[in-house]
């Protein structure tokens, strides 16, 4: 009954989505009110009707009916309540039920924001897109993958959930990458409806800041808890290493970052306009390309679900996109023209510029070595891979351009910036930045990249506060406060400023962190019988011996370590290996982490006679890296609240 209840409701989704597509687009072109209100009502129907399909297949969770198949496929009796509502997303028909919803919440949610805005002009033509976007997904989820596929007969448990996913920053990861993919067809529709309407001035843009900034936020969150839950769950001792869904992941990242940088140009200046067209699209379309990747099971990765029959599809609506969509552009290319004046290398406009120059440079050698599997396969019969030191080393070029760009960013003016005003404002970020590269250097930091980028993170993080602060003082002394006091206010009403300079000091955090991990980590192997030692810097990992512990979902086998720190007690750590039925064995890591370095302990195997191997890695700073991207994340926030409005005094009224 729920499998056939459930699929109706798919169906009859998919009915609604595209009568919604057929009523925008003919409201868009007979500008056609009781079109467009069909199409609203559409797009609320949508949702409520995925919402209930939601709602009903996590009920079948909650009550273990393993009469449909993606129930048994990915529960069982045994499984917390916590993790059998994530289940909803463990597996690919879920995954891209959660993602349709996800889609026609965005939907409701730009009816709801253009109806209180009193500007309905392109709507019609921005309903298009995300009607016909939900459409395909309903085309996914109603017929190619159906997560209310029946089973029968109907197995008495199911086959579990993977215990790579059974964990709280797996639970958060992939809801958290959803929000931010999806949340980008947004403002790709807002553009289409632009060009399609020929509406190609500011007013696009101004509507799409805060959703822009929104997918961004939660794309930035949906990295970082994937790179912790790589940290603390695969057990390698990183928390990156280049997989193509990864990297699938980073693309709109990457891109989105340049779209919100080059918007500003558009806003003040009235330039880049074709650029940030083309941002939009290629950024939409990576989030196409990166569920493609993810889905088609074309690559291998311990990310990726298997090989199915959704790849082909997904390349078809991707390639149908990208041509729409540039063909539109280029219609539209004579009205969009203008001769880019950007009179001098010393302003802000060019400092933007080249970070957009930098991040798609970024961009493109991240598809390339993504795709170069596929690529070689097809031309020479056999897949080959470039691997996490060829990412890494072609990444660090644009790493270092863009820590520069930040550094001096801030010291820059709009049109036109005095070389001694600019040196007066560089000049303390600077003289601190050498002065850290000196005693890194005098500390035995012999590695030149790693240097200059701890130098140019430094003069970052300082160059966003003195400016902060200069505009605080100015602010301060006109209005009579303390510094404190105009420093709060600005941040209430200039959140997008003071949200970009958390966001910014965030980042150059985030790259100490990650030159240090990636540059200075150190790992030992060792197979080791009780009592043994392992030293690694001014550690001592005394090995005491194995345990195994039975569980009601799993048996374990726990290797126990002390650790001394220059002879001192540093107290007990633990790995072990994780045995469940139905999977692979998994291993959970211990990590003790401090300000300056995590110490790193994997169980990789174990002997009958009690001997172990283990894996040691001291890796520095990586602490710095999720505070970042904490901060990061504040600041994202930050700038996307609606600036505080200031309060007005009421005249009281005269007396007669």
């Amino acid at each position: 009954m729920t499998s056939l209840v459930g699929s109706s409701l798919l169906f009859s989704a998919l009915l609604l989505a595209v009568w919604g597509a057929v009523a925008s687009w003919t409201a868009a072109r007979r500008s056609s009110s009781p079109h467009a209100l069909s199409a609203e009502r559409a797009a609320l129907a949508v949702f409520l009707l995925l919402t209930l399909s939601c709602v009903l297949l996590v009920r079948a969770f909650l009550v273990h009916d393993f009469s449909i198949r993606y129930v048994a496929e990915y529960s069982s009796r045994n499984l917390p309540l916590f993790y059998l509502i994530s289940s909803l997303w463990a597996g690919q028909a879920g995954s891209l039920l959660f993602w349709v919803w996800l889609l026609s919440l965005y939907t409701v949610a730009v009816i709801r924001s253009e109806r209180r805005s009193g500007d309905r002009q392109l709507l019609p033509a921005t309903l298009l897109s995300l009607h016909l976007t939900t459409a395909f997904f309903l085309v996914l989820t109603s017929i190619a993958t159906n997560p209310f596929e029946p089973l029968s007969p109907a197995p008495s448990d199911g086959r579990g959930l993977n215990p790579l996913l059974r964990n709280p920053m797996m639970v958060l990861h992939p809801p958290s990458l959803y929000v931010g993919f999806v949340g980008f067809a947004v403002p790709f529709a807002y553009a289409m409806a632009a060009l399609g309407t020929n509406r190609l001035d500011i007013a696009w843009i101004r509507k799409i800041r805060r959703w822009t900034l929104f997918a961004w936020l939660f794309l930035t969150l949906g990295n970082l808890l994937g790179a912790e839950w790589a940290y603390v769950e695969l057990g390698w001792g990183g928390y990156w290493g280049w997989d193509p869904v990864e990297n699938a992941s980073l693309l709109p990242w990457i891109t989105g970052t340049a779209f919100l940088h080059s918007v500003i140009v558009q806003e003040r200046k009235g330039l880049l306009r074709v650029w940030n067209f083309s941002l939009i699209i290629v950024t939409f379309a990576l989030t196409v390309l990166g569920t493609f990747i993810t889905r088609s099971g074309i690559i291998s990765s311990v990310h990726a679900f298997g090989r199915s029959s959704l790849g082909p599809l997904f390349l078809v609506f991707l390639i149908i996109t990208l041509a729409v969509s540039f063909a539109m552009l280029f219609r539209r290319l004579p009205s969009l023209r203008r001769t880019l004046e950007l009179r001098t290398l010393l302003s802000e406009e060019w400092a933007i510029l080249l970070t957009n120059i930098a991040l798609s440079g970024w961009a493109l050698v991240v598809l390339w070595g993504t795709l170069f599997p596929s690529v070689s396969e097809a031309l020479l019969g056999r897949s080959l891979t470039l691997g996490a030191p060829w990412f890494s080393a072609m990444s660090r070029p644009f790493g270092i351009a863009l820590l520069f760009l930040l550094a001096i960013c801030r010291a820059l003016n709009w049109g036109r910036t005095d070389w001694r005003a600019f040196a007066r404002r560089m000049a303390l970020p600077l003289a601190v930045a050498l002065g850290v590269a000196a005693v890194a250097l005098a500390g035995g930091v012999k590695h030149g990249a790693a240097l200059l980028a701890y130098a140019l993170a430094v003069a970052v993080l300082l160059a966003m506060i003195v400016d902060a602060l200069r505009i605080a003082k100015a602010k301060a002394k006109t209005s009579q406060v303390s510094l404190a006091s105009a420093l709060w206010n600005l941040i209430g009403r200039q959140r997008r400023l003071y949200g970009s300079y958390i966001v910014h000091i965030g980042v150059a955090v985030m790259f100490i962190g990650i030159v240090g991990s990636s540059t200075f980590s150190r790992s030992v192997t060792r197979t080791v019988s009780p009592g043994e030692t392992i030293d690694i810097g001014k550690y001592a990992l005394r090995f005491e011996g194995l345990k195994t512990e039975s569980h009601s979902d799993r048996t374990s086998v726990v290797a126990r370590v002390s650790v001394t720190n220059s002879g001192k007690a540093f107290g007990e750590m633990t790995s072990r290996k994780d045995f469940y039925p139905n999977y692979e064995p998994v291993t959970e890591v211990g990590i003790r982490s401090r300000i300056h370095e995590d110490l790193y302990l994997v169980l990789a195997g174990y002997e009958r006679d009690g001997r172990a191997t283990l894996q040691v890695f001291l890796n520095p700073l990586t602490l710095w890296l999720w505070v970042g991207g904490a901060l990061a994340a504040v600041g994202g926030i930050v700038a996307w609240l609606p600036p505080r409005r200031e309060k007005t005094q009421r005249t009281p009224p005269k007396k007669r």
